[in-house]
Order: C-alpha cells, then sequence, then structure tokens
C-alpha cells in the first residue's frame, strides 16, 4: 500500500507488541514513548500511520481487557504530546479523537484518567487551523454521549482550543454556541455548570465593544430564560457603531428571537429595534444568512399581529433592514455561501489530486480531510496571500505528494478554493452616518476580522 512502508509497519507492529505485553507502569510509559518517538520521526516521504492507529483503536474498543484500553489511551497521550508532532501523524489524531472521548466514559478509574490526558493531549497537538476537523466529534459527544464524564472532556477540549487557538476558535463561535447551550441545559448539574463556565470562555472571543459589557447578561439569558425582557430592555438602550460579525449575531439572535415571541409589546418593539439598529452595521449578506430563519418569522408574525402602531412601524424597519442587508429576493432567504466548509474544500481538493495522486488519496483519506479543513479556515478567513497559504499547508499536503510537488497542489488549491470577490453593498445613508461615527469613536481605524 502507498500510504505505508512495510518497514515502518514491521517496527510499529513490534513496538505495539512491546506495549501489549507490558504490565509495570514504568514499562507501559517507556513503550509508549519509544511509539511516540518512532511515529512522529522522519520514517519515509508520502507515509502514514493508518494501520497503526486502527489497531489502537481496536483495544480501546477492546470491552473485555481494561489495560488494553488504558494503555492503548496511555499511548495516544504520548504520541500528541510528543514534541515534534509529525504532519503525517496529526490528521489521525482527530481520528483517534473519538475513541479517547469514548474512554473518558469508561467505568475504568484508570481507563478514564488515561482518555482523559489523551483528549487533552490531543487538544494541544493539532494545528489550530484544523479546528474544524476535530471540532464535529467535539460536539457530537456532547449532544450524544451516554456518560457525562464524556461531556466534561468535550467541554475541556474547547476550552483547551480556546487558550491555544483563540483566533480560529472566534470563527467557530456560531457553530459552538448552540451546542453549549443545549449543554447548559444538561440533566447532569457538573455538565450544566462546566459548559455555563465554557460558554463564558468561549464567549471572550466575540470582540463587540457595543456589546461586551452585556455579554454576561447574555449568557445567563440561555440558562434563565426569565431574564430576557430585562436584558431585552437593557440592549435597547445600547447604540450599534461596531461592524457586526458572524460571533455577534450568533450570541444576540437566540436572545432576540425570544425577545420577539414575548407577550409584552414593547419587549416585541425593543427586540425589533436591536435588529433593526445591528443588522444595519453588517456588509455582507453571507454573514446574517444563517440567522434570517430564526429573526424573519418572529418579526413577520409580529408586524402581521401587532396592535400598536408604533410597535409595527418598528418592526417594519427591521424587516426592510434584513430583506436589504440578507439580500433577500421576493420573500426567498439565500442560502449561506459556504466556500470555507471542509468537505466543499475537501471536493476541491480531491479534483486536483485525483489525477496523479488517486492511490496515495484512497489510503490518505484522514489528511485529505485534515488539509481541507486547515484550508477552509483559511478560506474563511479570506486570505488571499500565496506564501501564507504555502506556508500554513505545505507540511500537509507533502504527505500526499512529496515535498517537491506540494506547493503547485496548494497554488491550484488557493485559486479554486478562494471565493471571487463579492461586491460590498451600498450603504445607505443612516448606515454612512453610523460608520462615520463608529470611525470617530474608534481608537484604531483596524477593525477585528471576527467580531
Amino acid at each position: 500500500m502507498p500510504s505505508e512502508n512495510a518497514g515502518s509497519v514491521k517496527v510499529l507492529e513490534e513496538l505495539f507488541q512491546k506495549l501489549n505485553v507490558s504490565k509495570e507502569a514504568s514499562d507501559i510509559k517507556e513503550a509508549s514513548t519509544e511509539i511516540a518517538s518512532f511515529i512522529n520521526g522522519r520514517i519515509e516521504d508520502q507515509a502514514v500511520p493508518s494501520t497503526f492507529v486502527a489497531s489502537l483503536q481496536k483495544s480501546l474498543s477492546n470491552k473485555k481487557d481494561a489495560l488494553a484500553r488504558e494503555k492503548a489511551a496511555i499511548a495516544i497521550e504520548q504520541i500528541a504530546s510528543h514534541a515534534e508532532v509529525s504532519a503525517s501523524v496529526e490528521p489521525y489524531l482527530v481520528v483517534l479523537l473519538p475513541a479517547a472521548l469514548a474512554a473518558v466514559g469508561d467505568k475504568i478509574t484508570a481507563v478514564k484518567n488515561a482518555g482523559q490526558a489523551a483528549v487533552l493531549a490531543i487538544a494541544g497537538a493539532i494545528n489550530g487551523n484544523a479546528s474544524k476537523a476535530a471540532l464535529p466529534h467535539i460536539m457530537e459527544s456532547l449532544r450524544n454521549a451516554q456518560k457525562w464524564p464524556e461531556k466534561m472532556a468535550a467541554l475541556d477540549f474547547i476550552d483547551a482550543l480556546v487558550k491555544s487557538a483563540p483566533a480560529q476558535l472566534a470563527a467557530r463561535v456560531p457553530e459552538l454556541i448552540p451546542v453549549i447551550s443545549e449543554a447548559m441545559w444538561d440533566t447532569k448539574k457538573e455538565v450544566k455548570e462546566r459548559a455555563y463556565k465554557t460558554m463564558e470562555s468561549l464567549c471572550q472571543l466575540i470582540v463587540n465593544r457595543d456589546i461586551e459589557r452585556f455579554i454576561p447578561e447574555l449568557i445567563k439569558c440561555i440558562a434563565k430564560p426569565e431574564n430576557v425582557p430585562e436584558t431585552v430592555h437593557l440592549l435597547g438602550a445600547t447604540t450599534f457603531v461596531t461592524e457586526v460579525q458572524e460571533p455577534t449575531l450568533a450570541l444576540m439572535v437566540p436572545l432576540l428571537d425570544r425577545g420577539l415571541a414575548e407577550r409584552e409589546t414593547a419587549i416585541k418593539r425593543k427586540a425589533a429595534v436591536i435588529v433593526d439598529n445591528m443588522c444595519k452595521l453588517v456588509d455582507d449578506p453571507n454573514i446574517v444568512a444563517p440567522f434570517l430563519p430564526k429573526m424573519m418569522p418572529g418579526l413577520t408574525k409580529n408586524y402581521e399581529n401587532l396592535a400598536d402602531p408604533e410597535a409595527r412601524e418598528k418592526t417594519k424597519q427591521a424587516l426592510d433592514t434584513l430583506t436589504r442587508v440578507g439580500n433577500i429576493k421576493d420573500g426567498v432567504i439565500p442560502e449561506a455561501r459556504n466556500d470555507g466548509d471542509q468537505k466543499v474544500v475537501l471536493g476541491k481538493l480531491k479534483e486536483i489530486l485525483a489525477p496523479k495522486y488517486a492511490n496515495y488519496l484512497e489510503n490518505m483519506g484522514p489528511v485529505a480531510e485534515y488539509i481541507a479543513a486547515i484550508a477552509g479556515q483559511i478560506v474563511d478567513e479570506k486570505e488571499k496571500e500565496p506564501i501564507v497559504w504555502v506556508d500554513t499547508l505545505k507540511p500537509y499536503v507533502a504527505v500526499i505528494t512529496g515535498i517537491d510537488n506540494s506547493e503547485s497542489v496548494i497554488e491550484t488549491l488557493r485559486k479554486k478554493a478562494s471565493p471571487a470577490p463579492r461586491p460590498r453593498m451600498r450603504l445607505s445613508p443612516m448606515r454612512r452616518r453610523v460608520r462615520i461615527c463608529a470611525t470617530a469613536l474608534s481608537p484604531s481605524p483596524t477593525v477585528p476580522r471576527f467580531c
């Protein structure tokens, strides 16, 4: 198979056998360290440890042998904690993440502890730009794990990425807020409390001067919906001047959706005013598109049913703003563009690689998925510079193509994956005044990329 060299497979089999026969903690640690050093060392070009990873997965799922599960988890932790994790190994740590998470839910304490260490080691080992490759596993655990310690480990993983890759995780805030919100309503008290702390940690990545002082109250509203009217009142007096991006909307829209559904007309009116004022500060229809299905129905219902003329007028203004900003035509909400989606980028990557590297691609699926995740992050950041693409992707693309051919593949991917520039929206006179106001109030003309 082109994915593994027979010599390296044999060495890994021998090292794994040494681990399997080890009984004492010191022997297990020694065998795991030897595995980590070998697998992360330079073995040969265009090779990945797929067979060995399958062996680790099998050991982790061995229900009859707790020691085998523990040793496999220890081996993963040692591999991920190595001083220099190989580009050919990183993608397979993501493959091992679900099994490591499941180990945290093990009834045997030693396995549980080893699994927890493995999960945190993986969080520290993966490229921050590849977070969208790992987070689906984390979100799956948070939503569906049968054992609550596994959910706690998933929350620990998110907290670790908040610290190690804050810029990259800021882009994932819209995906994570709904899942963590669900965990804040978990039946297990420990999970609820831990999820609340993780939400606080995650929301520190939202950079928006207009709402930052309200973030604690917005988080409280998720845990206690009865606080919605009071929080809408607080935000109703806010002047919005900072450009609004997806993370801000991800935190605000659940509150506004609930505010629009409140019985009191005054709250419905204020929620509509907030929608209107805030969404005037959205530049790109793609930013607001994912949130339109949440906001439009509530506004439309209120406009059709409110008796108060002023409340109806404010609601109409909010609807008009969303229609303009969201580029809604004939009542049809356009689909959000997903240029940076991992599956979209992966499809383009496979088109590029298939003619020359079909055999490698077939046996290195996790590497291709990892590359697509990283490239998707670069697309999300609207980065066009070729040197940035090469510096970020070269070690991983070279695993499939070899070092000499990697840059040409990356350049082709950059051109295929980068969306054509979108014309900027024409600002209304009111929006232009708000933009001037924002510039005057800002200590710097630079607006953070993810706000």
